[in-house]
């Protein structure tokens, strides 16, 4: 007998015949409420972009927030505090060629979202990660190309591309 016991809190099933990776999940406040109600976004390659507020129990029509296709696969989502100045969150979304960071906005009932910014990628872009610089009160995106260039993203700028193999 074991001390710990599993339970399902909530589960559903999403996209018959889409395609699916780790990097396309992603948990938090995604619209900023006010409850801070936690949420889960859920992307796949043909570009569909699914937001859930769980609760406890069944699947019910009303846990899903928006169901969205973005027209282009996405590679990647992530959330993060990106637009200076502002303690909102906002997602960064990774397609092939491009990088869009979007403010959702009250996703209960008027599903509303903003697109902050967007970057056109010079490379196929591949995967990011993003974090805080310093003293910095944003994050900053490092998104990795196929061929293994890194572009720096600060806000709305481009701030660097290195190529990895030259460091070598």
């Amino acid at each position: 007998m074991s001390i710990f016991q599993c339970k399902d809190y909530w589960t559903t099933s999403v996209g018959k015949n889409e395609e699916f990776d780790c990097n396309g999940v992603c948990v938090g406040n995604i619209d900023n409420d006010k409850n801070k109600s936690t949420k889960i976004a859920i992307s796949s390659f043909e570009g569909n972009l699914r937001i859930f507020e769980p609760t406890f129990g069944e699947f019910k029509l009303e846990h899903c927030l928006l169901d969205k296709n973005m027209g282009e696969p996405i590679y990647q989502i992530s959330l993060g505090n990106i637009v200076i100045n502002s303690n909102d969150k906002q997602m960064i979304i990774l397609y092939k060629k491009r990088l869009q960071v979007i403010q959702f906005y009250d996703l209960k009932s008027t599903a509303t979202n903003k697109v902050c910014f967007e970057h056109k990628l010079p490379r196929s872009g591949f995967n990011f990660c993003l974090g805080k610089i310093g003293d910095k009160g944003h994050d900053i995106i490092f998104v990795q190309s196929v061929d293994g260039v890194i572009s720096i993203i600060e806000q709305d700028s481009v701030v660097n591309n290195i190529e990895l193999y030259e460091m070598i």
